[in-house]
């Protein structure tokens, strides 16, 4: 990159590329699809292609697939970060950021490690890769956002409102919720946790929503636990308890993570999803997690907890079961009432990390 020049790309559906291609050489394809870009015609009206950045005096290059997700993040001895980790898209050239970020979290798990010789070590870099999942697959939501519309206007409007306000319950114009969701802000605000005192106002400025964001942190779309105890649920993502990490309140200057439990999800689609309502959960309630998901009903699975803990007091219990779902559901990995989402289809059937989950059994 310099002064006179700047890298220009096309970026267009592999079949569409192939067809366009048939009988054509790519710098040809490249010069035609500039062109009918209105925008950017005027841009490149009197540029010339140089042959002294690609390798082999080549002036247009193509590649595809380039996203990438390592099989795995963390092992004996040696933590992925950055791009060795994962790489999407760089829509928003997040490259830096999220190597300077996932280093930083790497760095703070392995000294949070050795300050709480405590907690096992398998689950704290597990939350690591959970932290990693969850960052990579916000930008990863923001790409397939950007692709995977077509040209009519409508179309994106709708989209944005789906992703940033799938509940309704931000008054919101499509074009400020476009706005939010070309910023990266998804699930929701709520997602953004102990910063939202900084970033709510400023997502206000950029949307032009004046008001209703900050409604998101004293509503929060679920009915109260007290209201779920006889609710039908269907699951839209499997989940389990596990740690959770977070910087401090102090931003970080002690050196060490904020350890507790939460409800996650291994759901490639659902990634996106696991920096929201973060829950502080006890960690004895694994066995009612496990329940819930071959459970369809809160009586049922009301029933199932008092089996797992007969000796426990029935109405701490059913207190923390009701608790329970209300977390669940408002991560959206469980749906109140009706039927669960269509099943999440798998990006690329050959990958284990984007694989569909299985069926769950029914609960007995």
């Amino acid at each position: 990159l310099g002064r006179d020049r700047m890298t220009v790309g096309v970026v267009t559906n592999r079949h569409h590329f192939a067809d366009k291609l048939d009988g054509v050489d790519l710098e040809t394809f490249f010069w035609k699809s500039l062109r009918s870009c209105p925008e950017v015609a005027g841009l490149i009206e009197h540029a010339t292609l140089r042959d002294d950045i690609l390798p082999k005096g080549a002036r247009v290059g193509a590649c595809q697939d380039w996203s990438s997700w390592a099989r795995e993040t963390v092992g004996d001895g040696w933590a992925a970060a950055g791009d060795a980790a994962m790489f999407v898209d760089p829509i928003l050239s997040t490259g830096v950021t999220l190597a300077l970020q996932t280093g930083h979290r790497a760095a703070y798990t392995w000294l949070t490690r050795r300050a709480r010789p405590d907690l096992p070590a398998a689950s704290l870099w597990r939350a690591y890769s959970d932290y990693l999942r969850g960052e990579y697959g916000a930008f990863l939501t923001l790409a397939r956002y950007f692709y995977g519309n077509n040209k009519a206007a409508p179309s994106w409007w709708w989209t944005a409102q789906q992703l940033v306000n799938a509940s309704g319950r931000l008054r919101l114009e499509d074009r400020q919720a476009f706005t939010m969701a070309t910023a990266g802000f998804f699930p929701v605000p709520r997602a953004l946790g102990a910063g939202a005192e900084v970033v709510v106002p400023l997502i206000q400025g950029i949307s032009g929503a004046a008001d209703g964001l900050e409604a998101i942190y004293r509503d929060a779309g679920v009915p109260a636990p007290e209201d779920l105890s006889h609710e039908t649920y269907a699951l839209v993502a499997p989940f389990r308890l596990d740690l959770r990490t977070e910087p401090g309140l102090e931003r970080g200057l002690v050196g060490k993570l904020e350890v507790y439990h939460d409800l996650v999800t291994e759901t490639p689609q659902m990634s996106h999803r696991l920096a929201a309502t973060p829950a502080r959960i006890d960690p004895s309630l694994a066995p009612v997690v496990a329940a819930m998901q071959r459970c369809r009903s809160v009586p049922e699975l009301l029933a199932r907890a008092q089996a797992l803990f007969p000796e426990r007091d029935p109405e701490v219990l059913a207190r923390a079961v009701l608790g329970l779902v209300r977390v669940a559901a408002m991560k959206g990995f469980v749906a109140l009432g009706g039927e669960a989402p269509a099943t999440l289809a798998a990006v690329h059937p050959e990958s284990r990390l984007l694989r569909a989950p299985e069926a769950p059994e029914v609960c007995r």
